[in-house]
């Protein structure tokens, strides 16, 4: 993740664009995603840490896809962040997977810090491309 993405997840103030504790609440939700991110860049991790961390990503997901809670309309009502099926195949890895991948990184005395996705993100990017380039889609950009 770039520096900017980093800084936009860490300190921007979505509760002054969206109102109400829907505002709060999606804030709290992208500032826990930013530390479970930090925390994998890591040296060391115990394995009292790896456990905590798979509960927090496992609950992250949970409150991400958190169903309107209460009657619709009713003063009472929680309003819901995002739907299930909101929820990306990297953020199932996040949850279900990275904690089993440090537990055998842990085991062989190497961490995620020193492990990089982008090349296969531009990869894919340049795969999107190529299969949308005579579309519309990807001439907007």
């Amino acid at each position: 993740m770039g520096p900017d993405k980093k800084i936009m997840l860490e300190k921007f103030p979505v509760s002054q664009f969206i109102p109400g504790t829907r505002g709060e609440d999606i804030e709290k939700l992208w500032r826990e995603f930013y530390r479970l991110y930090m925390f994998l860049h890591k040296a060391h991790l115990s394995d009292q840490e790896i456990d905590q961390f798979e509960i927090d990503a496992q609950n992250w997901i949970r409150i991400f896809c958190r169903p309107t809670q209460g009657c619709i309309n009713s003063p009472i009502q929680i309003p819901g962040l995002y739907r299930k099926e909101d929820v990306t195949p990297y953020m199932h890895v996040f949850a279900k997977h990275v904690p089993q991948f440090l537990r055998q990184l842990k085991e062989k005395g190497l961490s995620l810090q020193i492990l990089s996705t982008s090349s296969i993100e531009k990869k894919n990017h340049n795969q999107v491309r190529l299969f949308f380039g005579g579309s519309c889609i990807y001439n907007v950009f």
